[in-house]
């Protein structure tokens, strides 16, 4: 029956868990771009059909299998299928046997995998579980998913006390049976009774529990765990790598300027050209159709990145027709922005002609521009000319502003087989101008840092932007004092010992790659830390799957982004963040607490049985009482600390540190003193009425009675490791209180009600008696309190001598 309660209050908590994330997930569905009625439409995944049209895009999870019908540069990463992290070239042409292997089946396109490079339009052959994914994940189920380190830890630690438990019930017994204290009938009872109370069975519905209630506690912040190891391991961050747009800033772009601003709708062309989108049409070269009006104001752009999003605004703000440009328009072939060239061009057909366009940073998109647009037409591009334009360039970045720079050329004939190539493409341009583009920081920016950096967690800005953008940023929100005198860091131009040697002084780091971020994650790593990366794109996948927490936007990061992460915000929100850690802090230290005292009541119930015996005297305890002392202390006791609220200086204290062993020298002083506090009381209100009275029956009453009070106050006391149990509130723990209630009804009826007195196999007590149950339960209340004390002062000492700040654990 009781472990039958244990049970549902384990069901009841995960439910709530699920339900939770549940709720919040359904807010942030997977989205699928799909052609209906020759409309772009972003809908649900879920609500994909076969024959829907997909259009496929760069960072784009695809929801279904879908047959190719056309593409443009497209190349798929299928990592999720195959295992094989290098993205997969798609032909709409190839000639495939009837056996090919999965990964070679380049006219199809599969259920989970991304658009690494590239466009394309598939017809939707196979959803849900009739995907080839749903046949992995069919096969899934049926995994057992692996057990945290907490788990490991604990689990480990359970069986060496399973052994201690085993040894104490057999050992007890027969020692009482051999002096003729007990006969053979009780003394099976009191084994029996011995090893259900000590043998920690309930350990792994407890860790379980508290893992389910964080997992809850989080999903009530908006931050969806899709990790369970990032319940305990979010409380250990000592390191996050944060990126700039979406992150502290709103990710909601706008364009401010446009220079020459004279240009500024021919710009926007270039950049509406420019852009890897796929818009209904423009996918299948020389397709010139009209499409109904409305799609002029292109809806479905919500799944793009916000710049390329502010930049189709835009361009229909100042009166460009998009749909219309990209279908006279056709692409032919895609060069995708990597962060090696920090640029993207498409080549598309005018007419008779291939034109390049380009957009990417200013420094990149310079390096292959050999002329300009001028008022007269085009001229050589000088060496003046670049430092005026790298001028505005650092005038606006300095701003905090993003700048994106824009080119084009015409190609010649003979070009025209080159057109899948880069080199070829991305030289002798035409430099046209720039766009600059704002995105207002967050509100709470600047305080999220603030309290990161309190609880002793070392936040460094990673961003891909101009040095100039990222220090203002920084700045802005307190990462990057403007006083302290270092340069922005530029990883890609140091080495690993280099950049190590770096990262203890720097906490910007400008022009990063996602190679960068991630060669950052492991050097941190290789250190000892526990690190966690913010991210939003597709690009910082890499970063967020090698991260110890893996920190995904909800709304406006990528699929990709959201797949690699451990832990998404539902609400795009860095301060949910700042709860999310300080929630696991709060579940580690309650639980850590729970386990204490739970292992405490274990040893004490075999210390206060073993001593009587030693000393040839009968058990305290019948073998009923003792299943209701198991009741009380693992059934609402240990539970009960899980619902302990946040303490005040949860986030004011520094991480555990990583590696410190579960079991350390604060429990396990906690563990002693409330073992030795619950031995105390019992002893003396047993021994004492046995050797005044020998009265086994009154004697044994006593001593439980002494049991249920001290146990009472005991757990109380252990709520706080620092706190004196007189300067606590008694009543922010509602289910302690509950608890607390029930012990006090229980000690009650056993004197008032005859009938519950003989339920518990206690008898008739009078004043003196219970004189001596208070006296035993205060004596043992009275050892924990010094010994805490004690404890303290110790602690206090040692940090003051080594000037290290406490733990979170203790």
């Amino acid at each position: 029956g009781i472990l039958l309660v244990m049970l549902v209050i384990h069901l009841v908590k995960t439910w709530r868990a699920e339900q939770a994330l549940s709720r919040l997930q359904s807010l942030h569905k997977p989205q699928a771009v799909v052609r209906r009625d020759g409309l772009r439409r972003l809908i649900p995944a879920e609500e994909v059909v076969p024959g829907d049209l997909l259009l496929l895009e760069r960072g784009r999870q695809i929801p279904a299998d879908a047959r190719l019908v056309q593409a443009v540069s497209l190349e798929m990463n299928e990592a999720i299928l195959t295992g094989e992290s290098a993205p997969v070239e798609k032909d709409t042409d190839a000639s495939l046997r009837p056996a090919t292997p999965l990964s070679e089946r380049k006219t199809m396109v599969f259920a989970g995998s991304f658009v690494d490079r590239g466009l394309g339009l598939a017809l939707v052959t196979a959803t849900g579980d009739e995907t080839a994914l749903g046949e992995i994940t069919r096969q899934s189920r049926r995994t057992r998913p692996p057990e945290t380190p907490l788990q490991q830890d604990l689990r480990q630690l359970t069986r060496w006390l399973v052994i201690l438990a085993l040894g104490v019930t057999l050992l007890l017994p027969l020692l009482a049976w051999g002096r003729g204290l007990l006969d053979g009938r009780e003394s099976l009872l009191t084994g029996l009774a011995l090893a259900f109370a000590i043998i920690p069975e309930e350990m792994p519905l407890l860790i379980s529990l508290a893992l389910a209630l964080g997992a809850y506690r989080l999903a009530q912040q908006r931050a969806i765990v899709r990790a369970l190891p990032v319940v305990e391991t979010l409380g250990q961050v000592t390191q996050i790598l944060s990126d700039k747009s979406g992150t502290l800033t709103e990710n909601q772009f706008s364009l401010e300027r446009a220079l020459p601003e004279i240009w500024r709708r021919k710009l926007l062309e270039i950049g509406v050209m420019a852009t890897e989108i796929a818009i209904p049409g423009d996918i299948k070269p020389g397709n010139a159709g009209a499409l109904p009006a409305e799609q002029s104001g292109i809806p479905g752009l919500e799944g793009l990145h916000p710049l390329d999003t502010a930049l189709l605004r835009a361009a229909v703000a100042a009166g460009v027709d998009v749909t219309g440009l990209r279908l006279n328009r056709p692409v032919e072939a895609i060069h995708s922005f990597e962060h090696d060239s920090r640029r993207l061009s498409l080549v598309h057909r005018r007419g008779t002609r291939r034109w390049v366009s380009m957009k990417g940073a200013p420094e990149a998109v310079l390096a292959v521009c050999t002329r300009r647009w001028t008022s007269d037409g085009i001229d050589p591009l000088t060496e003046a000319d670049r430092q005026a334009i790298r001028k505005t360039t650092d005038m606006l970045a300095g701003s905090g502003m993003q700048v994106l720079a824009l080119a084009e050329r015409a190609l010649a004939a003979h070009d025209g087989a080159q057109i899948f190539q880069r080199e070829a493409m991305e030289k002798e341009m035409n430099f046209a101008g720039l766009l600059a583009f704002s995105s207002p920081l967050r509100p709470e920016a600047k305080k999220t840092i603030e309290e990161f950096q309190a609880a002793g967690i070392r936040v460094t800005l990673v961003t891909g932007d101009h040095p100039l953008a990222g220090q203002t940023i920084a700045s802005r929100v307190g990462v990057w004092p403007e006083a302290n005198g270092l340069e922005p860091l530029e990883a890609g131009q140091l080495s690993d010992a280099a950049l190590d040697e770096r990262l203890a002084t720097t906490r910007l780091v400008a022009r990063a790659t996602p190679r960068d971020k991630l060669r950052l994650v492991r050097l941190l790593q290789a250190k000892g830390e526990r690190v966690a990366v913010t991210g939003d794109g597709a690009n910082d996948a890499a970063a967020l799957a090698a991260a110890d927490v893996g920190v995904a936007m909800g709304s406006s990061g990528s699929d990709a982004a959201r797949q690699a992460a451990d832990l998404v915000l539902a609400d795009d929100n860095l301060s949910t963040l700042v709860r999310g850690i300080a929630g696991s802090r709060q579940i580690f230290a309650n639980l850590s607490a729970a386990v204490a005292f739970y292992l405490a009541s274990k040893l004490g119930l075999a210390l206060a049985v073993a001593f009587p015996l030693l000393a040839g005297l009968p058990t305290p305890f019948t073998p009923l009482q003792i299943l209701i002392t198991e009741l009380f202390m693992d059934l609402l006791a240990s539970t009960a600390f899980l619902a302990e609220p946040a303490g005040p200086n949860l986030m004011r204290r520094p991480p555990r540190p990583v590696g410190a062993p579960f079991m350390d020298t604060a429990m396990v002083s906690r563990i002693s003193r409330g073992a030795l506090g619950l031995f105390t009381a019992v002893t003396i209100a047993f021994v004492g009425s046995y050797l005044i009275t020998f009265d086994l029956g009154r004697a044994r009453t006593l001593a439980f009675l002494a049991w249920l009070i001290c146990h009472l106050l005991v757990a109380y006391s252990q709520r706080s490791a620092k706190r004196t149990l007189f300067r606590q509130n008694f009543l922010t723990n509602r289910v302690m209180l509950f608890w607390a209630v029930c012990v006090a009804l229980l000690c009650l009826g056993i004197v008032l009600s005859p009938q519950v007195a003989r339920l518990v196999q206690a008898t008739d007590i009078n004043g003196f008696d219970w004189l001596l149950v208070m006296a035993a339960s205060l004596s043992g209340l009275a050892f924990v309190e010094v010994r805490k004390a004690i404890d303290v002062w110790r602690t206090r000492r040692k940090v003051s001598t080594r000037g290290n700040p406490q733990p979170v654990s203790q």
